[in-house]
């Protein structure tokens, strides 16, 4: 029972707090949901140029900006449906029922983040080590390594939520 013996967490009583928090959900996700994806498509198109791609940087980062991407357009269309759809959003629910989504956006979210520290690690080692970095790189090898994250990340969430 909450303050005012009105239960808590019933969807058919909304007071002005939940009512400024779906406000508050609805319009920082339509906002991060418009620059994100401005901002993403305009880092995808600069580095698809064919002066960027000769750079092995530009795969990491073009697949970064696709990986923003989607992780903005799934986080953001989860909120949304949250704040219409339920207006409660004091409980945790599952988007469209189907826990997949929510993983996929889970692992996503992961995998833009070990993407960032892969790049870090790269970036660290052209500058420390440039003439050994020439020897044992190929044009392939950024594409190997993001395979072989995104394998790692994805068999890191199954073990991790297979144990819950």
């Amino acid at each position: 029972m909450g303050i005012y013996n009105v239960p808590l967490l019933n969807s058919s009583h909304i007071n002005n707090t939940n009512i400024a928090i779906i406000l508050s959900i609805r319009y920082a996700s339509i906002t991060i949901l418009t620059f994100g994806t401005f901002s993403n498509v305009a880092v995808i198109a600069i580095f698809c140029k064919k002066d960027m791609r000769q750079f092995k940087v530009s795969a990491y980062l073009i697949c970064l900006g696709c990986v923003d991407l989607s992780t903005v357009w799934m986080g953001s269309i989860r909120y949304l449906y949250y704040t219409y759809v339920f207006q409660d959003v004091t409980t945790v629910r599952l988007l469209f029922g189907y826990s997949s989504v929510d993983g996929i956006s889970f692992v996503l979210s992961m995998y833009s983040s070990w993407l960032v520290v892969v790049i870090s690690v790269e970036r660290v080692l052209a500058i420390y080590t440039p003439f050994l970095r020439q020897n044992y790189s190929n044009k392939y090898k950024p594409y190997i390594v993001m395979v072989l994250l995104f394998i790692f990340v994805t068999i890191l969430y199954i073990t991790d939520s297979t144990m819950a």
